[in-house]
């Protein structure tokens, strides 16, 4: 069976949030996602009035987050809980096959990633939410996140 690589980024890069989500992950390692910015401005279901963690097309920005090998078991879980449907019904993410790059090794290595298909503008995230993903990025290279600075003022 092929290896399924996922990168992580906001609140997925918490070990424990990834283990209530899809319990049959593997950490991979660090890798970074290139073109694309974190931004808070998707849409979750049970909180509209709060946003969440996104990735967005930006030239010349790099993201970092986690890659984690996983089952295709893990892999529906991991969609399940991440508001994806393979039909497109009533899905609140997309999942998309990108080229990411491991530091240390010279080639792109593809891996999945999800992204908010619902998303609003002027919407500031949820403080505890924002504390959780500032502790699990610490791991990643030039902690803490731009945008993440920005909301403690």
């Amino acid at each position: 069976m092929a290896k399924i690589y996922y990168f992580a980024y906001g609140l997925n890069l918490s070990r424990a949030e990834m283990q209530w989500k899809t319990p049959r992950h593997e950490v991979y390692g660090l890798a970074y996602l290139e073109n694309y910015g974190l931004v808070f401005n998707g849409v979750h279901p049970d909180f509209p009035t709060y946003s969440t963690a996104n990735l967005c097309y930006q030239e010349k920005i790099k993201t970092y987050g986690l890659v984690y090998e996983l089952s295709e078991t893990a892999l529906e879980s991991l969609d399940q809980a991440e508001g994806y449907s393979s039909s497109g019904e009533q899905s609140v993410s997309l999942r998309e096959l990108k080229n990411i790059y491991i530091p240390g090794i010279q080639r792109s290595h593809p891996a999945w990633v999800y992204f908010a298909t619902k998303t609003q503008e002027d919407v500031l995230p949820q403080l505890a939410y924002v504390y959780k993903i500032y502790s699990a990025a610490r791991i990643l290279p030039g902690y803490p996140p731009q945008d993440l600075s920005k909301l403690e003022h």
